[in-house]
Parts: structure tokens; sequence; C-alpha cells
């Protein structure tokens, strides 16, 4: 069963007239807006044309590093220079990436790293903040009140919430690790309300993604609903697109293929990710326009007119 499975939001009494007066806009501090959906940074899913396309919808695209430190640094200016709501995927260990994005002209940084409460990374994220970087730092993958303390403590602004739950990740199965995401996201909303929450992993449609709003998320990670776009790097076969997981053996193949690296170097022993054929679901542009009208519908059916209304409004019923 899938986290999002385990409870329903319940209707509750409204004064809005249409579900047109829901606003979708959410701010994540430093001055920075958005839709509460952003392109996951994977392979298969977040490079130039994705970027493009969803800045026309105040959307973010987290651009992956499995390329050079050069051709992510030049991707990200270009969608940047076209019209912004773009972002950088790092890692604890490439100090030259990192150097190099935190000189970008970008909104959010975002650790990528399978464990973000760790030494190294809170390290990097230090050295992200002595560089002046101006934008918004995210952390890593974290899923503890301890580990979003110590993220805040290190310099993160925004937390990303979510360790297993993907439909391409085997972490709970290879190594034994995850938690119940919406669980994870209440509690650490209740601990840190003034920290924006960035719930990663398994998203299936907008009724998931209400439900993360609603229980303190500023927004989502989406990575299966936009890989099948006409816009995502996925290799594409016919009717199909091959989505994949960061971990696995395909994305590590493909990041060999884009950089010049041999693969086997790094090649995992135990790989948490996978890969999988999916259906190709038009224009990125059209799936977005349907996620934000299911999420304002949601808004709607507890009578909250903002996220932050439905914060303090949502109310759950275990299934």
């Amino acid at each position: 069963m899938s986290d999002y499975d385990s409870v329903h939001l319940l209707p509750a009494y409204s004064e809005l007239d249409s579900r047109a007066d829901v606003s979708p806009i959410v701010h994540l501090g430093k001055g920075f807006s958005c839709i509460p959906i952003m392109a996951s940074p994977m392979s298969t899913v977040s490079e130039t044309d994705m970027g493009k396309c969803l800045s026309k919808h105040a959307a973010y695209t987290i651009i992956h590093r499995y390329m050079s430190p050069e051709s992510q640094y030049d991707m990200v200016t270009r969608i940047a220079n076209m019209g912004g709501f773009v972002g950088a995927a790092f890692s604890a260990s490439d100090t030259h990436r990192t150097r190099l994005l935190a000189s970008a002209d970008i909104d959010i940084l975002m650790g990528d790293v399978a464990h973000g409460d760790s030494k190294a990374f809170y390290e990097a994220v230090r050295a992200i903040r002595e560089s002046g970087f101006a934008g918004l730092v995210a952390s890593a993958n974290i899923v503890t009140v301890d580990g979003a303390r110590r993220s805040i403590d290190a310099g993160c602004d925004l937390l990303r919430v979510g360790i297993g739950a993907g439909s391409v990740c085997e972490t709970r199965t290879v190594a034994g690790v995850g938690r119940n995401t919406l669980k994870a996201i209440r509690e650490i909303h209740a601990a840190y309300p003034d920290t924006h929450i960035i719930a990663c992993g398994g998203i299936r449609n907008s009724g998931d993604i209400v439900k993360c709003l609603a229980s303190g998320a500023s927004a989502v990670l989406v990575g299966r609903l936009l890989a099948g776009c006409d816009e995502s790097p996925a290799p594409k076969l016919g009717d199909k697109a091959i989505y994949a997981g960061m971990a696995s053996y395909f994305s590590e193949e493909l990041r060999a293929s884009q950089d010049g690296a041999n693969a086997s170097a790094w090649r995992q022993t135990a790989p948490e990710g996978k890969h999988e054929l999916i259906d190709r679901t038009g224009p990125a542009g059209d799936v977005i326009k349907r996620l934000v009208g299911g999420i304002k519908a949601g808004c709607a059916y507890v009578g909250a007119r903002s996220i932050s209304e439905l914060w303090q409004k949502a109310r759950f019923e275990d299934v």
C-alpha cells in the first residue's frame, strides 16, 4: 500500500463560491513563490525542456546532477535566463560542482543524497552558506524531527522529506529503511512550522499532492507524473517512456554516457532503484494544469483558500 493510501482527507464547511477562489501559490521565503509542484532531480525527468515548460506555469524544475558540473551549470543558467523557476541538485562529495552551482543565479540548491542526515552533507551546506549563495538551500532526504533540526542548524531553508516512497525506489526493500511520508511531514511541520517542507517520493496523482500539502508540506517533488511527458529527457519507445530511479543501474549507465565516466568505477553492489516502462502523457503543461486543478479541488472541499489555510483546516481519518 502506498504511503498516501493510509488516510482520507475529510470534507468540511466551505464559504468559497468556486474552486477558482483557491490560490495555489506558496511562498517559500526570501521572496520566492511558486505553485506547489516541482520536477524531481532525476535524469529521466528534469533537464532544459522541462525547465522551460514548467517556468511558464510558475513551477520549479530541479536539474539533476547526473551530468558534468559544467553541463549542469550551463543548463540551469540557460533556464534561469529564460524565465527562472529553476534549481539544481548537489551531493555531499562533489565540492567543485557545489561551488560552481552556488555561483549561478538560481533560486534553489537542493541536496540529492539518499541519507540527508549526515555529517558530510551538512558540511556541504555550510560551504554553500559561506560562499554567499543568496537563494534557498533544500536539505537532502530526511524523515525525522532530529534530522530536520540538524538540517536547519546547518543552514537549510527547505526540508526535503521522504525516504523509500518512490515507485522506482527500492530502499525499503534493499536496506529496510524508510518511514510513512505523511507521518514524517506532520511531525516535522508540527516541530518546525516556519520551515517549508518539500515532500518527496511516490506521488501518483493530485490527490496524493493534496494529502502532502494538508499534512504540512509547501510543495511536492514529482517524477513519474512528468517522466512520460513530451518535454522529459526520458528515452521514448513508441507510446512508452523509460522512468528510472536515480539509484538504479539504468541511471548509472545513462550518467556514464553523458559525462564520459566509467560506470563500473562507482557501480553499486546493492542498487536501491529500478527502471520501468510508463505510458507517455503528452505535454507537461497539460499535466501541470490537471494537477493544479486537483489541488484547488482538494482545498475547496475543506474550505481553504490557500495552502496555508489548508494546513489549518485539514482533518484526516485513518483508512
